[in-house]
């Protein structure tokens, strides 16, 4: 199964409200193929890749506190977002989605060839706010980082990838 096809896949299983964490132009298609029940998310409504405007409904930074109530949601998607989290910001973002859902959908791409510099990790940041990759992503590393931030993950597998080698897809759910 592709990433695309097991968001989509995580949001039929729903019937709540869900939340499109870093859409951009949602590539998925979540919100034409679930409606208005789907929330796109992201730190800009303006696409520095392509000079364009895409379609948020909220826009807002997942490292920051989220403006949702409790139980807001009953589904969190973060499609290929996490990798541009270090490990410390998605254990936040993770976090603030706990608050929000109780129900998680992650697709990362492993190994995804972090900008690395002399000293540490290079944070390169657009103008829109978004940034290149700054975690290398493995199941041990995303199920101890689930852990940390209140989630268990009930499904996990290893995927061939696109862009990069191997990726992710994961299915948490909140501890209560």
């Amino acid at each position: 199964m592709d990433r695309f096809s097991f968001q989509r896949q995580c949001v039929a299983e729903t019937t709540g409200v869900v939340l499109n964490i870093g859409s951009k132009e949602d590539p998925a298609h979540l919100k034409a193929d679930f409606g208005d029940r789907v929330l796109n998310c992201d730190i800009s409504m303006w696409d520095t890749d392509y000079e364009q405007e895409i379609p948020i409904d909220v826009v807002m930074d997942c490292r920051e506190p989220w403006p949702f109530d409790k139980d807001y949601a009953e589904l969190v998607v973060m499609g290929d977002i996490l990798e541009h989290l270090y490990e410390w910001e998605a254990v936040n973002a993770l976090i603030n989605a706990a608050n929000v859902a109780n129900k998680l959908c992650i697709t990362v791409p492993m190994n995804a060839n972090t900008h690395r510099v002399k000293g540490g990790a290079e944070l390169w940041e657009r103008l829109d706010g978004s940034r290149g990759h700054c975690t290398d992503w493995n199941a041990s590393n995303m199920l101890t980082t689930l852990g940390e931030a209140g989630w268990h993950c009930t499904f996990v597998e290893v995927i061939p990838g696109i862009i990069v080698d191997e990726g992710l897809l994961v299915k948490a759910e909140r501890n209560d």
